[in-house]
């Protein structure tokens, strides 16, 4: 049997055990050096956007940033890693619209500019007691030109490195740059007017199909299909134009 104490620093977990009528107990102590920490910012419009880090704050920070339609949790892999967390500051967030953050209903409160806006908010905490503090940013596809967004508005706020996975750009997501006529199709479901919930799954689902070039595994369809769902329409239906 095992009972479970939290303590402020950790676990200690009592292991009991009868063997041949002699009575064994073990304890362990789990430590976490470093908790994860939650909190909102304040961004654009007055959207609360939700942040987490982990790690020791005095370290270079690593700051992540996701793609489109896709929340913090993306990242699980890298926020989980034992050594990853020894060696780095840790910082997700959620965009407006996904996860914990706000979700305005409004079209006109998404766009890469309001994005760009969001980040820099997250930027601004990290360096509110440490102004020389070093943060390396990395943007998984949609995260790429938002972080560019970021990085042009705000010359005068310095960042340490930029690493871009399979990152957007030259983006133009309406129905006429679209070259298939599947890919359309998908997308009219995945925006459907009506927000009927079985067309939207259809949607995005077939969607997810022309994602990556490889076929996805099983649990990433399920964390990308269930991440879009959620988020507001007003999310799915705003255009990233702007070209870099």
């Amino acid at each position: 049997m095992a009972l479970f104490e939290r303590t402020k620093m950790g676990i200690i977990v009592s292991v009991k055990n009868e063997i041949n009528g002699q009575k064994y107990s073990t304890d362990f102590n789990i430590l976490f050096i470093y908790e994860t920490v939650n909190y909102y910012v304040s961004s654009g419009n007055g959207i609360q956007i939700y942040v987490e880090e982990k790690g020791n704050p005095e370290k270079t920070t690593i700051l992540f940033t996701s793609g489109y339609m896709a929340s913090r949790q993306s990242w699980h892999p890298l926020w989980y890693d034992t050594e990853l967390g020894e060696k780095f500051h840790l910082v997700r967030w959620d965009y407006r619209g996904t996860g914990r953050s706000d979700k305005p209903r409004d079209v006109k409160a998404y766009s890469l500019e309001l994005s760009g806006q969001d980040l820099q908010a997250v930027i601004t905490k990290i360096k509110t007691d440490k102004p020389n503090k070093k943060i390396i940013t990395v943007g998984w596809s949609m995260g790429t030109p938002t972080t560019m967004t970021f990085m042009k508005n705000n010359p005068d706020i310095k960042i340490d490195g930029f690493i871009s996975v399979v990152g957007m750009v030259h983006l133009n997501f309406t129905e006429a740059s679209l070259n298939t006529e599947e890919i359309v199709k998908y997308s009219i479901a995945a925006n459907d007017p009506d927000y009927k919930f079985s067309t939207i799954v259809y949607g995005l689902n077939g969607l997810s199909n022309f994602r990556t070039f490889k076929p996805s595994s099983d649990q990433y369809r399920a964390l990308k299909l269930g991440d879009s769902i959620i988020v507001p329409p007003e999310y799915r239906k705003y255009e990233a134009k702007r070209e870099y």
